[in-house]
């Protein structure tokens, strides 16, 4: 062989590696766009298709050096998990693409490359750590997340030495005032520092003689005449305060008896460290329990559990339950560098702005299994820290219900006509909630008011959203379109979804316009002497003229969310009583399936007034729909509650279809583990529902058209809830199936669920015989048994200057602003029962007329970005 004919040889053999090498890369570049990628809300990038994160510069340098993200290779199955932690690992949260948030030491670190699982390890930089939308925001104040473990006096030395300033530190956070990129960086750099998000004040979000909203127009009363009133159980509610704030004298339909307990949560002083020098910012001026500035707190406690006056007016939905309520709003005033900040009013400054979980506990251990709070702030979706607190109180105790208003922040902010989407409050925007929209309401011509005080003239006028709200509803069908009459109809200022990360919400909805309640006894106009001495004014009257001195009308989500809380407590009554199940065996996640399998879905949700569903369920309207109480509790659903399912696993249970079925529907829902604020989906576990025809044609979990579910599509990556609901299923066996695509979290564990299936009568009742069957790892707990399917804008009244509420915590006044104007192993097959709402609504007789003027308005909504942005919402 010549030199030449070797040096020729070499390079064909160069030439031929070079194109079997573009030969394979071509179709892994092909591919790329099917890799998993991390999923950030700061950047997404695909790591093994070679892209890394598009931040700018500054905030990729100063990665952290004990803290990671790993990817593993797929669907996060138990043996990698525990293979991670015998190597060291200590994983912190998942996110996604397949990948979680690490702490770990270098050793660690190099022997992850033996993993054959593992696909990528990469720092954990600065940027990671704030939504990019931060990084433009001008000078405010910012809620900074610990990580567990965390040395706050280090974190306090070091933001002296950088003189931020800031107030509120504990272990869990602190809020700091931030003027530039720069300091927002250097936070950032912490090792400690978890998160860092613009910090947003809770708001009130309200503003409903006789038991319409619940008893009428949730069915509530079919219910209690079947026995189920909510005996037995505790509602927790978080609010403003309690009428006097002394069980014995809150209210006369009210007995001390059924008053669990009331807590105080007082504000405290709060001074502003710069550079280690204590100045006056935030001063508080706690009062106790009491509910003096706009009785919220005392109406959205009665729409839950008051007993109603004679003739039924303002009873809430479970008059049979006890309350547990914490009162967490005081007088604050702004001070020195904060002046600029906060208005002096009162706020609900007793929430802990870094452990709401506190407050859940408290009432937990004070025996509330259901926790009902008709406040927020305004942040468009977003899943902030205490969404995720949220849903980490309900992940850690599953049998505990927390409700969440979605908010009053709709608005026509392009003229069209119809709602906006993408305005929901936090915490509502958790994923282990019920987050609650709000509905017209329609009282039946029952809208009397106290003729001896204010200017009533026997009943209270209507008006429309656009007559109240101009700037917020200035073109029509919204724009005319009366507050009341059509329970149809969404209320225009019900805060519209999706979440951020496209998850459906809200979830449920309820009565949100003209919904009477309690009023609290203190500093009435027109029934007390003296205004209230702290801010020289009187009470908040509610929506033009109150019913009497006992009871009064107010607008919002908040009116909405009590009324489902109250209708979770005769759910879980009905699952005591019907299915002998104790307190402890009925699930959070049994009880929102249920209310969601049995939910009625809106005829007019873009408020049109053509009663012609153009928007039917699930929507990001009125999520599933409104709650119905007579086929919560009729007694023909079928439910289970599982031990739940792991990576891989299944479960399966077979229903015979006969008579010619209506409908099938069936509902499955799950405690989610926390989400990683910094991630773009908050997804952790991931269940799937399946539903097989006896023909084969199989069914996923939300995939939906025209109100029905569609064969085809994919499974469902976002929601903890998944519905299939078939028209005119056929007759014979139809199988139902959960399974676990990926569950990262919960130690390698099945992650528990409840199923809830409904076979909707058509011709007649049908045999459904549920025979559970599961897949190799997986045993269900609980035995099938029958069921059946089926904050609160606070719009009101308020005499001269209105009172500022919601928490302080963000960057501007908080003025509000007016306009005029396990299961038993038996199977129940009970018939459903009927029964007939028995009140019949009388008429209030006039008496004497007193000439006032009221204002009406929403409280205001903290904006976007925490700078207390005030809507002037206004008649």
């Amino acid at each position: 062989m010549t030199r030449s004919f070797l040096l020729r040889l070499a390079s064909l053999v160069v030439v031929l590696v070079l194109l079997w090498s573009a030969a394979l890369r071509q179709p892994v570049l092909e591919a790329a766009a099917t890799l998993p990628a991390i999923r950030l809300r700061a950047a997404t990038f695909t790591p093994q298709a070679g892209e890394r994160p598009a931040l700018p510069q500054a905030w990729q340098a100063h990665a952290s050096s004990t803290r990671a993200l790993i990817q593993l290779a797929g669907p996060i199955r138990p043996e990698w998990v525990t293979a991670l932690q015998q190597h060291g690992v200590q994983i912190d949260s998942y996110i996604p693409d397949f990948a979680f948030k690490v702490r770990i030491d270098s050793a660690a670190r190099q022997a992850l490359d033996q993993l054959p699982f593992v696909r990528w390890v990469g720092p954990l930089l600065p940027g990671y750590k704030l939504a990019p939308e931060t990084l433009a925001l001008p000078q405010a104040l910012y809620h900074v997340v610990f990580n567990t473990g965390a040395d706050s006096k280090q974190l306090r030395t070091r933001l002296e030495q950088a003189h931020i300033p800031f107030f509120n530190l504990s272990e869990r956070g602190v809020i700091i005032k931030a003027s530039a990129q720069a300091e927002l960086l250097h936070v950032a750099e912490l090792d400690a520092v978890d998160w860092i998000e613009p910090l947003v004040i809770p708001q009130k979000l309200g503003s409903g003689a006789l038991d319409f909203e619940g008893g009428v127009v949730l069915k509530a009363q079919v219910a209690r005449d079947r026995g189920y009133t909510g005996a037995g159980e505790i509602i927790g509610v978080t609010d403003t305060g309690l009428s006097t704030g002394i069980t014995s004298t809150v209210h006369p339909d009210l007995p001390a008896s059924r008053i669990r307990a009331i807590r105080d949560w007082p504000a405290h002083d709060e001074p502003l460290d710069v550079g280690g020098i204590l100045m006056p910012c935030l001063t508080a001026y706690p009062d106790g329990p009491q509910d003096v500035s706009s009785g919220h707190g005392t109406h959205v406690a009665f729409s839950a559990v008051g007993g109603g006056g004679a003739d039924g007016q303002g009873r809430g939905v479970a008059p049979g339950a006890q309350l547990y309520f914490q009162a967490v709003e005081d007088y604050m005033t702004a001070e020195s560098l904060c002046s600029s900040l906060l208005t002096n009013g009162y706020y609900l400054m007793g929430i802990p702005t870094d452990n709401i979980f506190d407050v859940f506990y408290q009432a937990a251990s004070g025996g509330a299994r259901i926790h009902s709070n008709s406040w927020g702030g305004a942040v468009n979706g977003e899943y902030t820290d205490q969404s995720r607190q949220v849903d980490e109180y309900a992940w850690l105790l599953k049998s505990r219900l927390v409700v969440f208003a979605a908010g009053n922040a709709g608005v026509d902010s392009d003229g069209d006509g119809y709602v906006d989407l993408d305005s929901l409050n936090a915490p509502g925007t958790a994923k282990n909630t019920i987050t609650v929209g709000g509905t017209e309401n329609d009282r039946q011509g029952h809208y009397e008011c106290d003729q001896t005080i204010g200017s009533c003239l026997g009943s209270n006028d209507d008006f429309s959203y656009g007559y109240a709200w101009p700037d917020e509803f200035p073109a029509a069908p919204i724009s005319s379109d009366s507050t009341r009459g059509n329970i149809e109809q969404l209320a225009a200022f019900s805060s519209r979804g999706p979440t951020d990360d496209g998850r459906i919400k809200p979830d449920l909805v309820a009565p949100a316009t003209w919904v009477l309640s309690g009023y609290s006894d203190m500093y009435q106009f027109g029934w007390d002497a003296t205004p209230n001495p702290q801010d020289g004014e009187w009470q908040y009257p509610g929506v033009r003229d109150p019913f009497d001195q006992y009871y009064k009308y107010m607008f919002g989500t908040s009116m909405a969310t009590p009324l489902v809380a109250g209708a979770a407590a005769l759910v879980r009554n009905f699952y005591g009583v019907h299915h002998g199940l104790s307190a402890g065996q009925i699930s959070a996640a049994l009880v929102k399936a249920t209310l969601i399998n049995t939910a009625d879905d809106l005829l007019d949700e873009n408020n049109d007034g053509i009663n012609d569903n153009a928007l039917p369920i699930p929507n990001p309207h009125e999520g599933w729909g409104r709650v119905n109480l007579d086929r919560a509790t009729n007694g023909r659903q079928l439910f289970w509650q599982s031990s739940g399912v792991a990576t891989g696993a299944s479960e399966t249970h077979q229903i015979t279809a006969t008579n010619g079925l209506q409908a099938l529907k069936a509902t499955l829902v799950w405690a989610d583990p926390p989400g990683d604020t910094a991630a773009a989906t908050q997804l952790v576990n991931d269940l799937d529902l399946t539903v097989t025809a006896p023909d084969g044609t199989v069914y996923h979990g939300n995939v939906f058209s025209g109100g029905w579910s569609q064969s085809g599509g994919s499974a469902d990556r976002l929601n903890n809830v998944e519905n299939v609901y078939v028209q005119n299923p056929m007759d014979g066996v139809w199988t139902v199936t959960v399974s676990g695509y990926n569950v990262p979290f919960n130690s390698g564990a099945p992650n528990p669920f409840a199923l809830v299936v409904d076979p909707v009568p058509g011709a007649g009742l049908p045999t459904a015989t549920p025979t559970p069957t599961a897949t190799p790892s997986t045993t269900p707990t609980g035995t099938p048994m029958t069921a059946t399917p089926t904050s609160t804008p606070t719009n009101a009244t308020s005499t001269p200057s209105a009172t500022p509420t919601g928490t302080p915590m963000t960057a501007t006044p908080t003025g509000t602003p007016t306009k005029t104007t396990s299961t038993p192993s038996a199977t129940p097959t009970g018939t459903p029962m009927t029964a007939t709402p028995t009140s019949t609504p009388p008429t209030a007789t006039p008496t004497t007329t007193t000439a006032t003027t009221y204002t009406m308005y929403l409280p205001n909504i903290v904006n976007n970005y925490g700078s207390l942005g005030l809507r002037p919402r206004q008649q």
